[in-house]
């Protein structure tokens, strides 16, 4: 993806969490660059299986 559309993407996907669940995605992005380096948006477009095994070990759930 071009860095252009790609960070409209990661602009929307976080203002959308931070719509549904404030607070969430400041937490999750805090997590996703301790372990992999990267936002959880970015990850998610990304490097999903990234994401998910994040998602899996916070929540313990696949």
């Amino acid at each position: 993806m071009s860095g252009s559309v790609e960070d409209v993407l990661v602009n929307n996907i976080e203002a959308y969490v931070r719509t549904v669940a404030p607070g969430l995605i400041h937490t999750l992005n805090n997590y996703c660059r301790r372990t992999a380096g990267s936002g959880c948006a970015k990850l998610f477009l990304e490097e999903p299986w990234t994401f998910r095994d994040i998602l899996s070990n916070i929540y313990g759930s696949s």
